[in-house]
């Protein structure tokens, strides 16, 4: 029994540290926060928090008015770094939450980078950005697989073992 027990806490353990890893798709970083876009008034977020060259970045946006949400409007992110321009546009559908807007970018060279919003629909249009800095990607050892294999190791040991105790 109480190695059920240990196995069920190292499982956990270990299911916990890799769905933290995994970096599970989040609203991230607010970036913006009502910030006036002609007509509009834009809140965005980036996530992940730290962005590396050639992972995917998501600017999740929320659009207002003076009535509230706008759920009709066009946007377009762009990124500028000198004259490199990287462009999505963001839909509801890219969201987790379909009230947001969502554009997926991935950057091919590090340092600063203006992303620049462009929200437009029958009430006008607006501009509105901020700046992010992509960092060279990261190379990390596989610890956490490693990790793994010593609980899982760990685990089947003790199974044998009180196995073999109760033959």
């Amino acid at each position: 029994m109480k190695t059920t027990r240990l196995w069920i806490v190292l499982m956990g353990l270990l299911l916990g540290s890799m769905a933290q890893s995994a970096g599970a798709h989040g609203l991230g970083k607010q970036r913006l926060e009502r910030a006036e876009a002609g007509p509009f008034r834009v809140t965005a977020w980036t996530d992940p928090v730290t962005i590396h060259v050639e992972d995917e970045l998501h600017v999740t946006i929320a659009v207002e008015d003076n009535e509230g949400l706008v759920l009709d409007a066009d946007l377009i992110v762009t990124a500028v770094k000198n004259s490199k321009r990287i462009s999505a546009k963001a839909t509801h559908d890219r969201a987790a939450n379909k009230l947001h807007y969502e554009a997926p970018l991935v950057f091919d060279q590090t340092g600063e980078w203006e992303i620049v919003i462009t929200v437009e629909n029958e009430d006008g249009s607006g501009i509105i950005g901020f700046t992010i800095d992509a960092e060279a990607k990261q190379s990390r050892p596989p610890y956490l697989w490693i990790a793994g294999a010593i609980v899982g190791l760990l685990v089947i040991g003790l199974i044998v073992r009180n196995r073999v105790r109760h033959l």
